[in-house]
């Protein structure tokens, strides 16, 4: 458990992959479908300390994503830490994701959503040229190829003109 004094300004928020469904502890969960475990699986951030936890999950068993928890929220962080749990994205005082365009979002409740990356997503993936639009809006001094694989898009930059 946290002891907390007085504001915390630098807090963040998480959302994670966990084998069990926590809502009756009052953390927002979206149970996933088969095809979004299979992309999940072997997700990589390319970061060290998060690559140790690389997703591999069961396809035959229950998984939920969570809600984006604030790391001020001790309760719902120890009911996430108590169960099979793997970190997956990071967001802003539990709104949204920090790049919340890569993202769909879904509505648990009416104050709560769980956001999962458009890339995993099987009911709502961007399109090649929707991905397209959004790389040339979000990034207009920089060219890239992009192109498609199993796993989603690849996106190598050929020109940074910043």
């Amino acid at each position: 458990m946290k002891i907390r004094k007085g504001y915390v300004s630098n807090s963040s928020s998480s959302s994670f992959i966990v084998g069990e469904d926590l809502s009756d502890k009052g953390v927002a969960c979206l149970e996933l479908s088969k095809e979004v475990k299979a992309r999940l699986n072997n997700h990589s951030w390319g970061f060290e300390e998060f690559d140790k936890n690389k997703i591999l999950l069961d396809l035959d068993r229950k998984y939920f994503l969570t809600e984006l928890v604030s790391d001020s929220e001790d309760q719902k962080y120890d009911a996430i830490k108590s169960v099979e749990n793997y970190y997956y994205e990071e967001g802003d005082l539990g709104k949204s994701p920090r790049c919340y365009e890569l993202f769909n979002e879904y509505k648990v409740d009416c104050d709560r959503s769980v956001w999962l990356l458009k890339q995993h997503d099987v009911a709502k993936s961007y399109n090649k040229k929707q991905f397209l639009k959004f790389l040339r809006e979000t990034y207009p001094y920089h060219r890239f190829i992009v192109s498609m694989n199993e796993d989603g898009f690849e996106v190598k930059v050929v020109e940074d003109n910043e």
